[in-house]
């Protein structure tokens, strides 16, 4: 973990070329990377996420109402693993084992639509949490001891044999995507803040050490990530309408001494060189494949 923190804590930037193509003349500019848990990746992850907000709140029964049966379209599910299987095998086919038990449920219930985050418990196992949202059928639920339930609990966590399984019925669908999407920014930020939670940070470096995404979102409700692109504008241009300027990825470094904290540098000639001839400084090896 100790590691994780030491890398995510080490500004890397990269190094960009800006060339006039009529007179050759240069500037550099360094762009500090996005780096899992630094603060340019929460500030990526966050207006991401912000579409998610904008959801439709969508309520399956009035949950103040327990005096009828009730039910909903939308599931709060839990999987964990028994610890007798290794916990680094765990990581490894956590979304194998995770995509076979959605499609033996898919199979029974039909199509189903998901928002799915890892979360490393306290001793370093894979917890998943995942809101389902099904298209073709409905559970009836119950309340019991301060939750919703739904009746065919056991079924559908029968498609999860590697460890304990919860459900938990939701009534509203805004309340379940709200509780996601808070944690994953909640786990996402947990080296910015002045007191670290261990639990955040392990998930952090674990999904870090396996390569795991921290969220999936399936693409219905992946429509809401779709962004307005204006590709207008292009920059300075001549009296026939080509760029005059062409921005070019010369290499990546890494501010080990902690020079810098800003997100974009101008750099100065003298500063790029000094830059470029340190140890930390990496060639873009595309350009030398162009």
């Amino acid at each position: 973990m100790e590691d994780f923190i030491k890398w995510s804590s080490c500004n890397e930037y990269l190094i960009f070329r800006k060339e006039n193509i009529y007179t050759y003349e240069k500037e550099y500019k360094a762009v500090k990377a996005a780096k899992r848990g630094n603060d340019v990746y929460v500030w990526k992850l966050d207006k991401r996420l912000k579409h998610l907000y904008n959801l439709p709140n969508v309520e399956f029964f009035n949950s103040k109402d327990r005096n009828k049966v009730q039910r909903t379209k939308a599931l709060f599910v839990t999987f964990t693993f028994r610890r007798e299987m290794r916990l680094d095998r765990a990581w490894e086919e956590v979304g194998k084992y995770f995509n076979r038990a959605r499609s033996g449920i898919e199979k029974r219930y039909g199509k189903v639509d998901l928002i799915r985050v890892w979360e490393a418990q306290g001793d370093g196992y894979p917890h998943i949490h995942c809101i389902m949202l099904f298209h073709e059928y409905e559970f009836e639920t119950f309340f019991y001891n301060g939750k919703w339930r739904v009746r065919e609990k056991e079924a559908l966590t029968s498609y999860w044999r590697w460890g304990f399984s919860d459900i938990f019925a939701l009534y509203s669908l805004g309340a379940g995507v709200g509780y996601v999407m808070k944690y994953v920014t909640k786990v996402n930020s947990a080296l910015l803040g002045k007191k670290r939670d261990r639990n955040l940070v392990l998930s952090l470096a674990l999904m870090w050490i396996f390569s795991k995404r921290a969220f999936s979102v399936s693409r219905s409700f992946g429509v809401f990530f779709l962004r307005q692109v204006d590709d207008g504008h292009r920059g300075q241009v001549d009296l026939e309408g080509n760029t005059i300027y062409r921005w070019v990825l010369v290499g990546f470094w890494a501010d080990v001494k902690g020079e810098y904290s800003s997100w974009s540098i101008d750099l100065s000639y003298n500063g790029f060189w000094r830059i470029r001839w340190s140890k930390e400084f990496t060639f873009n090896q595309a350009l030398f494949r162009n």
